[in-house]
């Protein structure tokens, strides 16, 4: 990322630009802070690209707080060290502190070994606000999954602040990515954009708490928005011995107690087995899951799942844990709706399904999404005011009932319309173990509106691409110098709805 400071006359703002990218700008009182591993000393002021710093921590140093002092580290270069825990806030969301990039050429590596790459410390009391970081790469490159610890993470918040921006940066390698754990009143208004979060991953239970995330955002967490990334095989690492893939690691894993998260217009792919686990309540919206074992796992109240689009959903790797692309644990208040939940490839012969509602779940609404051969559809085991309607559930394979309700049918709680059905079985759908043919099911459910269509796509094999490994990688290597709108979420979930269209 080029940033060059302009005349000081005009005035700084952070502004989104017609491309897409966030755009900064220095005003007078701006300290502009210059450093290079290659050409740098710290004998140097440091203030101009033709004296700058050597070290990150004497660059660091020079960093005032409460002000929208600019610290930038030379395209190209490669830092042995992270940078030193950050101390200080911007003066406001519009004027903040900026970590980013000068020059030309690649965007700057931190080789931060086994410990942060960035990280915030502290007990409670000071916050540090208004910091965006922008440009730059964060490697483990010493870490082999046993020689970590919690310090192993590419960006990690624990000191309580707001509005944070970490945009066209690629963290790769860690124990875990990036950790938003603040301490007292928590982290509010993150924000990561147009980033690469990649291959977190354990090889033993000594390492930290023995866990893996690609992004971890924790208790205390308000307001944090995920949009535009790639976020691709977190949690496991094939080639290390002991880096399985394991239950307990994921792309993403939102805790409870976190509150308002918006995940929207990601790539998330190849999770260990989650790529989103919510657990505190937000929002999930257009989306491309790929290759993992359970797309999103939903278990805060007052959330709503949306657009996203489920592809080619796997089991967990080394197991035969079946597929779901949805699944809602006991909650009360979700909405799902206007997804795409296509081709799971499991091997598993049980619960294998596309939306999964637990015992517990209440008043949750199910509506008008795509479901496509997937062993099961639906499987309802909520408990009240439960209602599933306008779903296209389609399944060439006859593996499974369509919708299975695992108690008996009761019109006051469990409602169902307008849902259509298509499978080579003649008992389409299952009450309390006992499969039903869609007359019976009527019956019993009093679903109104329904029908049984064999709906004919007009593409409905259609994939990312020929080659998953080929496409992914292109992904995975993006950044703001290569840009790709092909390969950005909203593309190829466009792409991939187009084959859905049905054939006239």
């Amino acid at each position: 990322m080029k940033i060059e400071p302009i005349e000081s006359r005009i005035l700084l703002s952070v502004s989104l630009g017609t491309d897409g990218w966030t755009k900064f700008t220095a005003i007078p009182d701006t300290r502009i802070v210059y450093v290079s591993s290659s050409a740098g000393n710290d004998k140097n002021t440091g203030l101009s690209t033709n004296s700058p710093l050597k070290t990150l921590a004497k660059a660091e140093s020079l960093i005032r707080d409460g002000k929208p002092d600019w610290l930038l580290l030379k395209a190209g270069d490669t830092f042995s060290t992270g940078i030193p825990p950050w101390k200080t806030s911007g003066r406001s969301a519009q004027e903040p502190q900026l970590i980013s990039s000068y020059g030309t050429g690649a965007r700057p590596i931190i080789d931060s070994g086994v410990h942060e790459g960035f990280v915030t410390f502290g007990g409670t009391g000071h916050p540090i606000n208004n910091i965006a970081i922008a440009g730059l790469q964060f490697f483990a490159n010493t870490y082999n999954g046993k020689n970590g610890s919690f310090s192993t993470t590419g960006i990690r918040l624990t000191r309580q602040g707001s509005n944070w921006l970490v945009e066209n940066c690629l963290i790769k390698g860690y124990k875990d990515n990036i950790t938003l754990d603040a301490d007292g009143t928590g982290l509010s208004n993150f924000t990561l954009r147009r980033s690469q979060i990649l291959d977190a991953y354990v090889a033993s239970k000594s390492v930290g708490n023995g866990e893996a995330q690609g992004i971890f955002i924790g208790t205390g967490t308000k307001n944090a928005v995920l949009e535009q990334n790639v976020i691709d095989h977190n949690g496991w690492n094939a080639s290390v011995p002991g880096a399985n893939a394991s239950e307990f690691n994921h792309d993403v894993y939102i805790h409870a107690g976190s509150t308002n998260t918006t995940v929207r217009d990601n790539i998330i792919s190849q999770s260990s087995l989650y790529g989103v686990l919510l657990r505190g309540n937000g929002i999930v919206e257009n989306n491309l899951f790929i290759h993992c074992p359970y797309g999103i796992d939903v278990s805060a109240g007052g959330s709503t799942i949306s657009g996203n689009v489920i592809l080619d959903g796997t089991d967990m790797q080394g197991t035969t844990t079946g597929a779901t692309g949805i699944e809602v644990a006991a909650l009360s208040g979700i909405t799902i709706t206007k997804n795409i939940i296509a081709h799971e490839k499991s091997s598993a012969q049980f619960h294998v399904t596309g939306i999964r509602l637990d015992p517990g779940v209440k008043n949750a609404t199910v509506s008008t999404n795509l479901i496509y051969d997937w062993q099961q559809s639906i499987n309802n085991a909520g408990a009240s005011n439960i209602t599933i309607k306008g779903n296209v559930l389609q399944d060439t394979n006859a593996v499974s009932p369509l919708i299975v309700q695992t108690t008996a049918a009761n019109p006051a709680q469990f409602h169902y319309s307008n849902n259509t059905y298509g499978t080579p079985r003649s008992k389409v759908n299952q009450l309390n173990n006992k499969d039903q043919t869609l007359a019976a099911w009527i019956t019993a459910t009093k679903e109104t509106g329904s029908k049984f269509q064999i709906v004919n796509y007009v593409n409905p094999n259609i994939d990312v691409a020929p080659s998953f490994t080929t496409w992914i990688n292109s992904v995975r290597n993006q950044s703001k110098s290569n840009w790709n709108t092909a390969f950005v979420a909203p593309a190829v979930l466009k792409s991939i709805s187009a084959g859905f269209t049905v054939a006239k």
